[in-house]
């Protein structure tokens, strides 16, 4: 037997109370539905062939949780979802008693044609936050009518739009009063950076109205930064429903105009200064900060995303997903073979980087595995280095004895002082030495083993400093590993000398001595080396290789 519920309703705008609803009971043949009268389920426990209708208490925390094909509750029912919990509606939602979304619970929707109707609260918490001044992104899983800001924040948090329709980009304050012209309103699909000034600690957001369901086109914008001018793409958009969505799902169905990074806003410090550091970056390589977040972007969280033109990205049931665990918290990636987190700390200031390695990524820019650096302004930066592209995250081809790779890393310091370079974690071979050379100190450092602190005298960017090894541990390998000397020549060429190393190691660093055994030169190995100065004579050439030792060849200099 199934219960239709027919509805004949008028609804104003203006009074939205003002519903008429007729109830219609009408049983017919074999069509499956159940009923829950606050203790059973009259017909079993429904399914996605099933209907189901609620006419008592339901608590999906003390009476589990369910799917149905349509959801409806009567006006003595009322459901309340509980954190970790969730119910699935396979087409049509109706509400009429009482339905509440807690924190962290799920209320999933899959026909994209499906509809809902009648009033919901969705529950979602912030932070703890320790003092005043502290920022989330939000977003609104009720729709734009239901969406005033005045019922859902308190009127001393201060709310900003990130504007991209206009270039450069700049902040919107949206005010809490609406006037001619001006929406007090969160727009269907977008994210808002809500700052509270007066209350701290764990802040619970709650969300009332009709619930958005299906497709939702979000319009974004291939403007210039405001903030950081060269950035251009850069949007704020905002998960639309009471359920997680899955960034891969969202961004593979609008690949054709986003970045495969997505960014969250995770605050590290008061003062409304947006450091890199307070940023999640996330991509098919991995995450950075290490195990800070996961792929599953919770209910009413903004998050900011890079387009490539003036278009719409679209939002799907299909995208929607039931770990609604996460919103500005940590989780973990499911991938984090052959990754490494690399980061520098100092004068009070943290950043991090990944570098890691996947058999489908390049040496090129890889849309899906290649994150830009967006901390221009961030006090302390770290970034890898492709080309002209500065990267947060670095994906490079698989790593392959007995091949290294070494990567270019910049930096720079808002101040001068102490700093120091470590592994955050990482994931790389045992085959594979990590270590961090600096070229101005002509210093390597095994990062597995030990940090490195360095000082920095001066606040401009240095992307010539600093250079990162995967280096092939040659100690494991069964081969000789004693150097033929016939493969490595040396020549003076008028005042350049000229070294050709046929093996498929070269030195690390190279001296040159005269015949009384004085040291003349010395640094890193170069295969072509000025000699302006250089007298006529017979030098030695002592060639130093990790893996082979040390090599020497007599030269004539005419």
């Amino acid at each position: 037997m199934r219960l239709f519920l027919f509805k004949f309703e008028y609804k104003s705008r203006k009074v939205k109370a003002c519903n008429l609803l007729l109830l219609f009971l009408i049983t017919i043949g074999s069509f499956a539905q159940t009923t829950w009268d606050g203790t059973s389920w009259s017909s079993g426990t429904p399914d996605n062939t099933i209907d189901a209708i609620i006419t008592g208490s339901y608590d999906t925390s003390l009476h589990g949780e369910f799917t149905a094909k349509n959801l409806s509750v009567a006006v003595t029912g009322s459901i309340i979802v509980q954190p970790s919990t969730s119910i699935t509606v396979h087409t049509n939602l109706d509400n009429l008693g009482s339905f509440t979304i807690e924190d962290k619970g799920t209320l999933l929707m899959i026909d994209d044609s499906g509809t809902v109707f009648g009033n919901y609260a969705v529950n979602r918490d912030t932070p703890d936050y320790l003092t005043i001044g502290w920022t989330s992104f939000f977003s609104s899983p009720v729709i734009e009518d239901d969406s005033n800001i005045t019922s859902i924040f308190n009127s001393s948090d201060v709310i900003f739009y990130w504007d991209t329709s206009i270039s450069p980009t700049n902040w919107i304050f949206i005010p809490h009063e609406e006037s001619p012209g001006v929406s007090n309103k969160l727009g269907l699909g977008k994210g808002y950076a809500v700052r509270s000034d007066v209350e701290t600690g764990v802040i619970t957001r709650t969300f009332t109205g009709e619930l958005n369901t299906g497709d939702i086109s979000v319009p974004v914008y291939y403007s210039d930064s405001s903030t950081s001018p060269g950035q251009f793409g850069y949007n704020i958009v905002g998960n639309p429903y009471p359920s997680a969505i899955d960034w891969f799902a969202f961004k593979d169905d609008n690949s054709s105009i986003l970045s495969g990074t997505m960014y969250l806003w995770r605050q590290q410090a008061t003062g409304g200064v947006n450091h890199a550091s307070s940023y999640i970056a996330l991509n098919a390589l991995g995450v950075v900060p290490y195990n800070s977040a996961n792929e599953f972007i919770g209910s009413a969280q903004g998050f900011v995303v890079k387009t490539n033109s003036d278009s719409n990205v679209v939002f799907k049931n299909s995208h929607r997903v039931t770990n609604n665990e996460q919103f500005f918290r940590s989780g973990n990636r499911r991938n984090t073979d052959n990754n490494s987190w690399l980061k520098i700390e100092g004068a009070g200031n943290k950043s991090t980087i990944l570098v890691g390695f996947h058999v489908n990524a390049t040496t090129g820019f890889d849309n899906d595995y290649d994150g830009i650096f967006i901390g221009g302004t961030d006090p302390l930066q770290l970034y890898s280095l492709n080309g002209t592209d500065k990267l947060l995250i670095n994906g490079l081809p698989e790593l392959v004895a007995p091949n290294d790779v070494s990567v270019a890393l910049g930096i720079k310091s808002a101040t001068t002082g102490s700093f120091t370079i470590s592994l955050e974690e990482e994931f790389i071979s045992p085959d594979f030495l990590i270590k961090l050379e600096d070229t101005q100190e002509m210093i390597i450092t095994d990062l597995r083993s030990i940090d490195y602190t360095f000082t920095v005298n001066n606040t401009a960017a240095n992307e010539s400093r600093f250079v990162l090894y995967y280096e092939y541990d040659t100690s494991l390998s069964n081969d000789d590993v004693q150097i033929d000397e016939n493969k490595v020549k040396a020549f003076f060429k008028h005042d350049e000398l000229n070294i050709m190393v046929n093996v498929n190691r070269s030195p690390s660093s190279m001296s040159i001595y005269d015949l009384m055994g004085n040291e003349i030169l010395k640094g890193a190995f170069n295969s072509r080396t000025l000699t302006y100065g250089l007298s006529s004579g017979i030098y030695l050439i002592e060639l130093n290789f990790k893996e082979y030792g040390r090599v020497y060849k007599t030269v004539i200099k005419q």
